[in-house]
């Protein structure tokens, strides 16, 4: 505001926490829930920014990871994807960067109320939107959904599915027009239900792997 910024928002990923993993390196909580350290009373702190005119925002994605907040609630409880055993299907060493990690079974009723109970907790708390991340990681080998669908039939629709809570959580909460939910991934039926679409994590370069490059297509194909 001193500078005369223009700015509506402030976003908050670190608001679930992390953890030093090495001398320098910091690595964000794979949680669902506010950290009761860095953000003690988080309504309390939704309001003080209200108060200046901004809205608060925070981050969620579908991934469970082992250690986190929700973990064993879910695995317990039956909500993880599964492998054909019956136990929780968890990505580890290469095929994660924080493993080991389940995701949830959007296929399943009681775990997708569960999820959006947590997203509609932080709107009871104030928070006016998130960034949802991920959504493409739905396995094809090894999984076992609550549906019975066939998981490969199940991976390009699972972006959808995440969409879909998420927006119903808005409009649960009955705050579809004062609140934000940016997506990076996507499938046919996204646009009617993903308010702001971003690219991703590029490099502020031209490279063809992560520069500007992809980022046309990407866009041509938002628009299709």
């Amino acid at each position: 505001r001193e500078e005369q910024i223009p700015a509506s928002a402030l976003w908050s990923e670190d608001w679930r926490g992390g953890t030093m993993v090495g001398p320098e390196v910091y690595r964000l909580d794979e949680d669902w829930r506010a950290d009761p350290v860095l953000y003690p009373d988080l309504a309390q702190l939704t309001a003080e920014v209200g108060a200046l005119g901004f809205k608060e925002m925070v981050y969620f994605n579908t991934f469970v990871t082992e250690g986190g907040d929700v973990f064993e609630e879910i695995t317990a409880a039956g909500h993880a994807i599964k492998t054909p055993a019956g136990e929780p299907l968890l990505f580890t060493g290469a095929d994660a960067d924080f493993s080991p990690t389940a995701l949830v079974d959007l296929t399943n009723a009681d775990a997708r109320a569960y999820l959006m109970g947590h997203l509609k907790g932080a709107l009871d708390a104030g928070v006016r939107g998130w960034m949802a991340d991920f959504g493409e990681w739905m396995p094809v080998d090894g999984a076992a959904l609550a549906s019975g669908e066939d998981p490969a039939l199940v991976h390009n629709r699972y972006p959808v599915l995440w969409q879909q809570a998420n927006r119903e959580a808005l409009e649960e909460a009955g705050v579809q027009d004062d609140a934000i939910v940016f997506v990076r991934s996507g499938h046919l039926g996204s646009q009617a239900l993903a308010q702001v679409v971003w690219a991703g994590d590029q490099r502020t370069s031209f490279d063809d792997d992560d520069g500007l490059p992809p980022v046309l297509p990407i866009g041509i194909g938002l628009s299709a």
